[in-house]
């Protein structure tokens, strides 16, 4: 993983955390799926998605 997307995975788990994700499991899953969510134009949602 280069540093631009490290970036932004790490800033996508630190939006998570904010809008109230507190599990270390989830967290880790959400940030490992996280770049398969990216398409081309890298275009994020305005709030992180959730697992149910």
């Amino acid at each position: 993983m280069d540093g631009v997307a490290r970036d932004k995975v790490t800033n996508y788990i630190a939006a998570l955390f904010e809008f109230g994700e507190t599990n270390p499991g989830r967290l880790m899953s959400m940030g490992l799926l996280y770049p398969t969510d990216l398409d081309e134009t890298d275009q994020r949602p305005d709030e992180p998605r959730r697992l149910h």
